[in-house]
């Protein structure tokens, strides 16, 4: 892949995509791959939808997530501390390998059926990398491991993840397993 941003005219708008692939890990199911393939590969993350106009809308992970605790705990450091950062409850969720996306679906999602599909970064959408290790703690940790998460530092097993608010672009959405899939 070249390092030059690329421009896509999508419904007459035009998107800067980084020049990076990143990769997420989809439901096989999911309404991301028939949303990638409506909107041309571009995604909003809910987080970004929320401020135009769903407030009430939700991700399945923000819904379902099986630590709400802990969520809320790293969400009040985020917004006391690093109001510039997006949300964990709300946004996409990218890794910058397909390694560490394998490993999330092995780990994370074992009893689901998730896909592992390319992603780029559109320029303008806020962007966080962390070290997910830092979630693996107790009650009593969670002050210290969000500001280290939301920090940026990295421990000594890194898992690194990519948290985006905004629109994310999806290369191959014009090709299976994207498209309808309920």
């Amino acid at each position: 892949m070249n390092n030059a941003l690329h421009e896509m005219n999508v419904r007459g708008h035009i998107f800067r995509i980084m020049p990076i692939y990143l990769w997420h890990a989809t439901h096989a199911k999911g309404i991301l791959l028939n949303t990638a393939r409506l909107g041309q590969g571009i995604v909003y993350s809910i987080s970004y939808i929320r401020e135009l106009e769903l407030d009430g809308a939700i991700t399945s992970y923000g819904a379902f997530n099986s630590n709400p605790d802990k969520e809320d705990a790293w969400e009040k450091i985020r917004l006391a501390e690093f109001p510039f950062l997006p949300t964990r409850k709300h946004s996409i969720f990218l890794f910058d390998c397909s390694d560490d996306a394998e490993l999330a679906c092995r780990t994370w999602f074992a009893n689901e059926c998730r896909l592992i599909v390319k992603a780029q970064i559109v320029v303008g959408s806020t962007v966080h990398i962390a070290d997910t290790s830092w979630l693996d703690c107790e009650p009593d940790q969670w002050e210290s491991h969000a500001r280290a998460y939301w920090r940026g530092e990295v421990t000594n097993s890194p898992r690194r993840e990519v948290i985006v608010h905004g629109p994310v672009y999806f290369p191959d959405w014009e090709s299976e397993p994207f498209g309808c899939s309920f």
